[in-house]
């Protein structure tokens, strides 16, 4: 019988706190690591590169950069001069028979999970998200609400209740490290995720 559970970590490669905390986000919002892909992952702790997918195919390519991963200047200088940016900027997937460029975000998030920052790169990403929510600071709950929005679904209500209820205490608690993780732990066994 398949599980409707989100798998676990298997490489230990990921951010291990948001590795986690995606997987609070539930099981029809899945992602892949990529950084083999295109990239040398020099930052591995601060940076990663995903692919979030639905039903076996990619949706959209998101570099995910930690708050302390690099200033912005820093981080668009490398946007300009860098072949693994083009890269991912143009990968193409066939959509309905049509070949369509895959939207690209960067996006910096907190190290509480509480805050993320998406920046739309190429114009299939531009296309696919409010030009209100670019560049500004979104809270947990709007970041996942727009990765769903990215497989044309709604955040299941229990999804909601556990990263409200993960917000609050965070919020309450200011957990890091192994109690963060544990908390994630409790909300995902707790709300069946």
């Amino acid at each position: 019988m398949k599980s409707n559970k989100v798998k676990e970590e298997r490489s230990g490669w990921r951010d291990s706190d948001y590795s986690e905390l995606h997987r609070l986000f539930g099981w029809n919002c899945p992602m892949t690591d990529i950084d083999q892909l295109v990239t040398n992952a020099v930052e591995p702790e601060t940076s990663s590169t995903f692919a979030e997918y639905d039903h076996a195919r990619a949706v959209a390519v998101i570099e995910l950069k930690r708050e302390d991963a690099g200033s912005l200047q820093e981080l668009r200088t490398r946007f300009h001069t860098s072949a693994n940016y083009r890269v991912l900027s143009n990968i193409r997937v066939e959509s309905s028979g049509k070949c369509m460029l895959l939207p690209f975000y960067q996006v910096r998030y907190g190290r509480n999970g509480r805050w993320y920052n998406v920046t739309p790169i190429n114009e299939s990403a531009k296309e696919r998200i409010e030009e209100s929510l670019w560049n500004v600071q979104l809270d947990l709950i709007t970041y996942v609400e727009f990765l769903y929005h990215l497989r044309g679904r709604s955040v299941p209500k229990k999804v909601l209740k556990a990263l409200n209820e993960y917000d609050e205490k965070m919020k309450e608690w200011k957990l890091t490290g192994e109690g963060k993780i544990a908390l994630i732990r409790s909300l995902k066994e707790e709300y069946k995720i």
